[in-house]
């Protein structure tokens, strides 16, 4: 149980702090300011990309069919 909890509060310390420099809350002081357009369109981004590469190799986990 403690592992998850590690777990868990591993994932949201990850989160804030990628969330931080990729520009999607910012910190004045005491006020913490949220860009949710700017968190959406990238979330948007990273899942159009990997459905992409998926459908781009769907029997392939290296991306490259050739390889072994």
């Amino acid at each position: 149980m403690r592992n998850l909890l590690a777990l868990i509060g591993l994932a949201a310390i990850f989160f804030v702090v990628a969330g931080y420099f990729k520009g999607w809350f910012s910190i004045n002081g005491n006020d913490i300011e949220l860009h949710t357009e700017k968190a959406r369109e990238d979330i948007q981004k990273g899942l159009n990309e990997g459905l992409k590469r998926v459908s781009q190799n769907p029997g392939s986990p290296s991306g490259d069919p050739s390889k072994p």
